[in-house]
Order: structure tokens, then sequence, then C-alpha cells
């Protein structure tokens, strides 16, 4: 597939451009230089021709950044560039040229292949002779667009199209591929994790917290005795704490992070085995448990853990200890971590080290694992008596002097292997349901089917949502529920008849006047 690579100093549009080009909203783009780091990789459909596009970071100095991350950038454009047909060079029509980008220019020359520059933030008619300052530089192809107000986009493209080679290899139609979020806590491994799954150095790692701004989506393939199995990796930025940002470059990538766990179809937390639990991680997966994604929990950095023999913060009872004596140290540290992360207590734990790229077997096998128990059907008649054994054991509690009662249940069926198990319940009246009830459902429910690593969606239908549907009489209406017997409803009052009632006259007025008290005879 034809590749066209996008390169430029910092700021001045390249993310935008990208942007605009791929028509998503891939990478973050803010007023500050120095944002995107990664290289960002997305496939376009130019004409009913595909096109890979690939946005890198700004070439020069970042004084916000240590010398070996502005290294690692300028590495990061350099593979870029090289592994690119035809190059896209952004440049600041408004500003003109500076000295820098005539060493960008010497090196864009070297590289002996196509090169387009777009003069970016060119907006007005006034402004359409800017970019004649960029014909000294040898490029004699010079486009005036703004990547903000799409104008020029469409001779860009088309020039795009000209100078790129033609795919003349016929490609195969391609599966969807399941895209998998790992989110965590900055500075716990994500991006080494993709490293280490891939073989390949392709998002820059750093000791420095925050090194990773964008959510990079990553393409991965994966070997299987059924198949080739295709996977998307998105490597989102670390999530700190709300109240501790005050940046708002910070909070936009937050945001991203947010997104990313939305709209996936696997969620991996990461915490660091170091440190253990922190009161961020459980934000964090308390999202995720709002967002009903399915997910695994990854400790990193295991061999750490290891050496220093020290597990987390655990509770110090005689009954924990004396359990803990019982059990090795791996398993005492999952019983920790699952107490710790209740919100996410039904997802498998997964120890691992990505820099030494141990246990990546077994992060595949808990994959496989999760999308077979959502793969797997749940039988509608067993649902509804496991059910009505939890009622029996442990009645719902009492509400303002009313108990809910729960009457059927039906699972739903959902097109695709990575989709929430969404289960349709019929009750009297939801607003009378407990939390801690439910909870309590839940766990007996995945005592008897096998939902590791998945979550449940209740989606509750009371009688008042379904008085308004006619109902008939007979055979294919839900059942009534545990010790309850069926008698005819007594018809309610409409609010007609109620404000008829109310100035109908009371039993002591005669034709709408008072009784005179009658005198009694002397």
């Amino acid at each position: 597939m034809p590749t066209l690579a996008i390169v430029g100093r910092p700021n001045v549009g390249k993310s935008l451009l990208f942007n605009r080009l791929s028509h998503k909203s891939l990478a973050l783009v803010h007023d500050r230089p120095g944002v995107t780091r990664d290289r960002i990789v997305t496939d376009v459909v130019w004409k009913n021709r595909e096109i890979t596009l690939i946005d890198t970071g700004g070439i020069g100095m970042d004084t916000d950044s240590s010398d070996d991350l502005v290294q690692a950038v300028r590495r990061e454009a350099e593979l870029a560039m090289e592994a690119a047909d035809a190059l896209l060079w952004v440049v600041d029509g408004r500003e003109g040229l500076v000295p820098l980008e005539l060493d960008i220019a010497s090196i864009l020359r070297k590289k002996h292949k196509p090169v387009l520059v777009a003069a970016n933030k060119i907006d007005g008619v006034r402004q359409n002779f800017l970019e004649a300052d960029f014909a000294s530089t040898g490029f004699k192809e010079i486009f005036p667009v703004s990547a903000a107000h799409g104008t020029g986009i469409d001779e860009l493209v088309e020039r795009c199209l000209a100078i790129l080679p033609a795919d003349t290899i016929p490609r195969a139609p391609k599966d969807a591929a399941t895209k998998i979020a790992i989110v965590g806590r900055p500075n716990v491994g994500k991006s080494s994790l993709v490293n280490a799954l891939l073989g390949d150095e392709r998002t820059l790692v750093s000791e420095i917290a925050g090194t990773t701004r964008d959510a990079v989506e990553v393409p991965f393939l994966r070997e299987t005795p059924s198949g080739k199995m295709r996977y998307m990796l998105v490597d989102t930025a670390g999530m700190r704490q709300r109240g501790g940002i005050r940046d708002e470059l910070e909070q936009a990538m937050t945001g991203r992070s947010v997104h990313a766990i939305n709209r996936c179809d696997l969620c991996l937390l990461m915490i660091d085995a170091d440190k253990g639990v922190t009161l961020q991680d459980k934000k964090i997966a308390h999202h995720i448990h709002e967002s009903r994604k399915p997910c695994l929990v990854l400790v990193n950095k295991w061999d750490l853990a290891l050496e220093s023999g020290v597990p987390m913060h655990l509770p110090t009872s005689d009954e924990t200890l004396t359990r803990q004596k019982k059990q090795s140290f791996k398993e005492s540290y999952r019983d920790a971590v699952l107490r710790a992360l209740f919100f996410l207590d039904f997802a498998p734990v997964v120890f691992l080290s990505a820099q030494k790229r141990t246990g990546m077997g077994d992060l595949f096998l808990a994959v496989d694992r999760v999308a077979e128990n959502l793969h797997t059907p749940i039988p509608t008649a067993r649902l509804n008596r496991i059910l009505q054994q939890a009622v029996l054991q442990q009645p719902p509690p009492a509400k303002h002097g009313k108990r809910f009662k729960f009457l059927y249940a039906t699972p739903q069926k959902e097109e695709g292997l990575w989709k929430s198990c969404k289960i349709i319940a019929f009750c009297n009246d939801k607003r009378l349901l407990a939390e801690s009830w439910l909870v309590f459902v839940e766990h007996q429910l995945r005592k008897q089917f096998s939902l590791d690593g998945c979550p449940i969606h209740w989606v509750w239908r009371d009688r008042t949502g379904e008085s308004k549907k006619p109902q008939s009489s007979g055979a294919g209406r839900p059942s009534q529920g545990v010790g309850h017997t069926s008698r005819p409803q007594r018809a309610q009052p409409t609010d007609k008849k109620r404000k008829e009632r109310a100035k109908k006259p009371s039993r002591q007025t005669t034709k709408g006047r008072p009784m005179k008290a009658r005198r009694r005879r002397s």
C-alpha cells in the first residue's frame, strides 16, 4: 500500500492536517509545540485508492523535554521517512522560512523521494502569496492550505495521488480487528508492553512519566492454530488523578485515554507490581466498570516484586495470615489485587514483565478465554432457574414497605465476538432494586457460568413501563415470580375521574348549598 509521511518542525499544524486528510480525530491537537511524539499510522481511502498516512513528531529542539527524548522523537520521524513512498513537508505559511526549516530541507533532499510542500495556515485571499518564501528551498510544488478551515485540501490530495505509486498487489478483504486499549497510571509500562508484543521499538519508552501523550493505534497480527488473529493495540497516555491536573494538555491527554476505553473491545488495566494498587488504579477500574467493557488486570514488573518479596498492602488479621501461609506468593498477591479492585473482581489477573518480555503467553491465553466466554450462549431456562434459586436463597430487601419481585429474564443475543453479556429482566418496580442484592445475584451467575472478564449489562423492565401496552390474557405473559398468585387487577381511576369526584358535592350539601342545622323544638 502506498505510504505518505507528514513531516515538519514543531507547531506547524501537522497533526491537524493529518486529521483533516484522514477524516478522523486520531492525533491530539494543541497549541503547545511537541505534542506529537510517536508515529500515528492510519489507512485512508482517497478516490477509491487506499493510502497509508503517517503523522510524525516535530523535527527540532524541544525545550520541555530531555535530550534523549528529543533524539527518540527524531528517530521515529526518520523511520517514518524511510518507510514512506512520498513525503509531505508541512510549513507555517504565515511565519515564513525559518533557519530550522533549512536544515529540514537538506534532510528531505537526501531521502531522494518525492516531496510536496504544504504551506499551512493560509486562511485568507490576502495571504495567498506568503508561500513564495519557501521556493528557495529547492522544492517547486508548494500548496497553500488551511488545515483548520479545509481550504486547498482537494488540490493537495490530487497531487499526492499523482506522485504516489499505484498499488498493483490486489488486497484481500480485511477482517475486523479487535481493539485492545492498554490503560493505567503514568510510567507503569504500557508502551513497553506494546513493544514487547510487537518485538520492535514501535512506541517511545522513557523513564519520564507522561512520555506518551496520544492514543497510538498499532496493528498486530498473531498466529494461532485456528488462523491469523488481527488486533489493534491502543497505547494510551497515563491517567492521573483529576484533582492533580493543572495543565490543559494533560486534561486533553486524559480525555483521549477515556475515549479509547469507551470505543475499545477489550481493556487491559496495567498496575505496577512494586507499588501495588493505588487510588488512581481504582478510579480507572471504576471507569472501565461503568463502560461495561471486558477487562484483564495486568500486574507488570512482576520480576521486581519477586526480588523484593514484599506483596502489596495486605490485611494483617489472623485469618488472612493463616490463609496466606497456605497459598503461594502469587495467589496471595492475586487475592489482594481483586480485593482492592472490587469493581473488577471478575477480571482475570495476569503477571508479566514487559521489559523482560515474560508472561506474554499467559496474556493471550487470558484474552482467548475472555473471548470464548463472551461467545458462549447462556440458556434462558437455566438462567431463570439460577435467578429463582438466588431469590429463594436471599430475598431482595424491602424498600419503603415494598419488596422487589423478579419475574423473568432472557439473555439478548448480540452480533460480534466482543459484545457485553446483556440480560433483559422483568420485575414489578425497578426503583425497588437494591444494588447490594444485584451484586449477590451476579456472584451466583458467575458461579454457574464461565464469565471471567465479562461484565454483565442488566436491562430492567418493570410493569410501569408495560402498563401502556395492551396485554393479552393467556400464554406468552411472563411468570409472576416466586410465591406470587395471579389475581385480577382493580382498574385504577384516571386523572379525569379524580377531578370529577372532587367537584361533586359532599353528603352534607343539598343542591350545592350547606344544610342548615335544625332548631330544636322547645
